[in-house]
């Protein structure tokens, strides 16, 4: 799975070139999932680390 080192925008320019580049460059529709898919997947990990 590919992975990216995320760093913090620091200006607003950057900002707008990284949202630009997003609408652009959406994901695939089989790739998206809603914020709370994220947050269950997201538990499901944490439980299974207690």
């Amino acid at each position: 799975m590919p992975a990216v080192r995320l760093e913090p925008v620091r200006t607003l320019a950057a900002s707008r070139d990284i949202l630009g580049w997003l609408a652009r460059n959406p994901l695939p529709a089989h790739a998206r999932r809603s914020p709370e898919e994220i947050a269950a997947d997201i538990q499901r990990e944490r439980e299974e680390w207690s």
